[in-house]
């Protein structure tokens, strides 16, 4: 009993330690493993830790697989299940959907196992919930269903309006809008059975972001600013940072501006206090389009900048925790490499040992002994054999580890030039924009102030941006198509930096009116261009340059 309370009490210290500072759980998971920890004990860490899934994940899966280790050595089948089924919410809070998928269906199978139903019936909603953030929504959607007679059978309230709550998230992410309107209903229905405020207040929030989408923005408003009432004194800031962009983006569709305004300041401020990156992105997004609207095209320029910086660094950020993941996941193979040569070693050292303590004590039984020594001689080869097959296996299994994480490694490459080349695109659509306001503006005063106006229109009109930008993009683009435009001038040297920045684009597809805004010209000189450069390439009427331009980059590649 006494060491059950302390070591509640050393996790409770524990996770008070861990939302102020660094913990050293290498610590604390020696001080747990010092201590007798039953099956009860088991149960109180998993409840404890599950509560912090969503605010520190790491963590959560820290304790998670201390608890399964444990619960496997006392043979405990739900602990088991429970441990897995915490890891598996723990990884799907950071994107490690393959991995979660693994062990939430090995909860499911010991939950249907044990016939534990509430539990089954909420690890089916979870699997539903990572089939979701990987856009298999019919997927997700077929294990939502499932979950729901589990929890009308349990008269389970909660689990119910959870579940509905979910599929109306997998419904509006697969643009079935209405759908997601009546899964929203019925979650609602169900969180006013139980008066919860902030779960009522979430999907309020949920209806008028579709009612947004589906342009009936006073609905949204309505929803919004009743979520808001709601949830007011509540402790959960990330969804008071998303009600007040939701509100924001509403009014500012209604055309109220000044207070659109001042609810996605209040967003941003939020958002900034928790840092929920997320909740930036949209609210950026949304405070540029009001500058645009406004007229204020410097502060909407600079809102889409932070836009594309916070985008890049989410991106790059979860490249980097899949490349931790991957690099602990080696380190881990090779500690458990270490642990078993160790044991290895030990039982030959008691086996020589024995040997030895067994010919001092009789001379008598030499032949016996002889037999034997060459029986543990075939056992020990039997081993080393069994040995070598292993750390041959480990091998392989290192180089497939490093080639998957060189695999994620040219994906987010990939991804980060499609962001680049559509911020390219953005802004120079932005620029045409901003060009077009000012020649309007220009046209509206005499003759003497347009001389002001011509100076601004030239300056936009100015390269230097363009080349700047197209140095930083050329970077990216030979990260993934390696040597492409190396290669193309190799073979056609008489082709210019401009005919190498048309097949770039080309390489990635752009249509004359994106290259027209990437490049800073007009959609006639890209035809021009295009033009010329199939003169340069040799190519005849009958031949498609897009095609030329993709095999040969294949060909390269």
């Amino acid at each position: 009993m006494f060491q059950r309370l302390l070591l509640i009490t050393l996790f409770g210290l524990s996770f008070s330690l861990s939302a102020q500072e660094d913990l050293d759980f290498d610590t604390i998971r020696g001080q747990l493993e010092s201590l007798s920890v039953s099956k009860e004990v088991l149960d109180s860490i998993n409840q404890m830790a599950f509560g912090y899934w969503n605010s520190q994940p790491d963590i959560t899966e820290k304790y998670g697989r201390f608890t399964l280790k444990e619960a496997e050595k006392l043979n405990y089948r739900k602990g088991i299940a429970n441990s897995n089924s915490i890891i598996g919410t723990s990884l799907w809070a950071r994107n490690v959907y393959d991995q979660a998928l693994e062990h939430f269906l090995t909860a499911l199978t010991i939950f249907d196992e044990l016939g534990e139903k509430r539990r089954k019936a909420n690890v089916l909603s979870n699997i539903g919930n990572v089939y979701d953030d990987q856009q298999l929504f019919q997927k997700s959607l077929d294990y939502h269903r499932q979950a729901i007679p589990i929890f009308n059978e349990l008269r389970d309230t909660l689990g119910l309006a959870r579940v509905y709550n979910n599929m109306g998230v997998a419904a509006k992410h697969n643009g079935q809008l209405d759908s997601a309107l009546h899964f929203y209903s019925l979650s609602l229905a169900k969180r006013y059975e139980m008066s919860d405020s902030v779960g009522i207040a979430r999907v309020l929030n949920n209806l008028g972001v579709i009612k947004e989408q589906q342009d009936d923005y006073n609905s949204g408003l309505e929803y919004a600013l009743q979520a808001l009432t709601i949830n007011t004194g509540s402790h959960d800031l990330n969804l008071q940072a998303s009600i007040l962009e939701n509100a924001g983006g509403n009014l500012r569709r209604l055309g109220q501006l000044a207070l659109a305004e001042a609810y996605l300041d209040s967003a941003m401020r939020v958002a900034k206090v928790i840092d929920t990156k997320y909740t930036q992105i949209l609210v950026l997004e949304e405070l540029k389009e009001l500058e645009q609207a406004q007229g204020n095209y410097k502060q909407a320029l600079e809102y889409m900048n932070q836009f594309v910086e916070l985008n890049q660094l989410i991106f790059s950020e979860q490249s980097q925790n899949r490349i931790d993941r991957l690099e602990l996941q080696y380190k881990t193979l090779l500690k458990e490499k270490e642990l078993s040569e160790l044991r290895s070693q030990q039982t030959e050292n008691r086996l020589i040992r024995n040997i030895a303590l067994v010919l001092v004590a009789s001379i008598l039984i030499i032949a016996f002994l002889i037999i034997n020594r060459q029986r543990l001689k075939i056992k020990q080869n039997k081993k080393l054999l069994d040995a070598e097959k292993e750390i041959a296996q480990k091998d392989a299994e290192n180089a497939s580890l490093r080639e998957n994480e060189l695999k994620v490694e040219l994906e987010q490459k990939q991804r980060e030039l499609a962001s680049y080349a559509l911020n390219f695109v953005q802004k120079g659509q932005l620029m045409e924009e901003l060009k077009d306001k000012i020649d309007e503006l220009r046209n509206s005063v005499d003759s003497n102030e347009q001389k002001h106006f011509n100076k601004l229109i030239k300056v936009i009109d100015g390269s230097s941006y363009i080349d700047r930008e197209w140095e930083d993009f050329k970077l990216r683009f030979e990260e993934v198509h390696h040597d492409f435009l190396q290669a193309l001038k190799h073979a056609y040297p008489d082709l210019s930096t401009a005919d190498l920045r048309i097949c770039a684009l080309l390489k990635l597809n752009m249509n004359m009116k994106e290259a027209a805004r990437v490049l800073g010209i007009s959609p006639d000189s890209v035809k021009i261009s295009r033009y010329r450069l199939r003169k340069k390439l040799g190519l005849s009427t009958e031949d498609n340059l897009n095609d030329f331009i993709l095999n040969f980059g294949m060909s390269v590649n």
